[in-house]
């Protein structure tokens, strides 16, 4: 019920915490190496992907 509920979201947030508190912040050229090295080709082969699937099951 509600106390799982609730006391899922307080674990997750004490491991957000956690975290953020344990690794620093990430400076502006690393979020945007990141960005362009890893997250823009796995958006670009999810799209691929979805509309291979799109077109192949329609």
């Amino acid at each position: 019920g509600p106390f799982i509920l609730a006391g899922k979201i307080i674990v997750l947030l004490f491991l957000f915490i956690w975290v953020r508190a344990s690794l620093g912040r990430p400076r502006y050229d690393q979020l945007m190496g990141f960005a362009w090295r890893t997250l823009l080709p796995i958006s670009l082969v999810y799209m691929i992907i979805t509309a291979l699937l799109t077109v192949f099951f329609k």
